[in-house]
């Protein structure tokens, strides 16, 4: 059950209510939303699916009102733990079951907050690449469907297809290179993630060994 408390600004510019895990959402949009009832249960359901300690590194989640930047998708803080989403990414298609756009954005969250502001999970992956581990390599040459470029996206998304697709079992097709998380594809990239250290944590809200071999053993053999 989510523990609901409105408050108004100074300003009377956004109300904000407490989400599950102690995560604050900050409404620009008024009671027309957006979120509307929907969007915000999907909102919800979408946090039950995050591991508990990467939540931990999340404090705020603002829901803009039309015309406040970002103009489409979402944004990041990546020192303070706040993630902005645009008032038009509540009704894209690919919002409707999960909200992928907060997962992608937790995906930055997780990579900053872990490395106290820096990408520290992105910053592992380029070693592996330089290494001469190919599937880092796969997963940084991996298309990307937003408008920011960089290296920081492709490890995002990969958060984002593993949470979608290993711990919420729910569809998810990778919009700029649909074959990317699919089959073996998917598996080499995963692999990679979780040798980060966002791995420990996604590995523990499955129940997975720490063994990274038998994880990816375990993970191919999941219905």
């Amino acid at each position: 059950m989510s523990l609901f408390r409105m408050e108004a600004s100074s300003m009377s510019q956004y109300t904000e209510e407490v989400l599950p895990y102690a995560v604050r959402l900050r409404l620009w949009g008024g009671p027309q939303g957006p979120p509307n009832a929907r969007q915000m249960a999907i909102l919800r359901a979408t946090l039950d699916v995050i591991p508990l300690e990467h939540l931990c590194l999340l404090r705020l989640i603002e829901a803009r009102r039309a015309g406040q930047a970002p103009a489409h998708g979402g944004g990041h803080d990546p020192a303070g733990g706040v993630i902005r989403l645009s008032a038009e990414s509540f009704g894209k298609p690919y919002n409707q079951t999960l909200n992928q756009t907060l997962l992608h954005e937790m995906g930055h969250i997780v990579d900053a907050g872990l490395g106290g502001g820096h990408y520290v999970c992105t910053q592992q992956i380029q070693q592996m690449r330089a290494q001469g581990d190919a599937d880092a390599a796969a997963l940084l040459n991996t298309l990307h469907r937003g408008a920011t470029p960089g290296a920081i996206e492709r490890t995002a998304d990969a958060y984002l297809a593993f949470v979608m697709l290993r711990i919420a079992r729910a569809p998810f097709v990778h919009g700029a290179q649909p074959g990317a998380y699919v089959g073996s594809e998917a598996e080499r990239r995963f692999r990679v993630l979780l040798e980060t250290r966002a791995g420990a944590g996604l590995r523990r809200r499955l129940g997975l060994t720490d063994d990274f071999a038998a994880t990816i053993r375990d993970l191919a053999h999941r219905p």
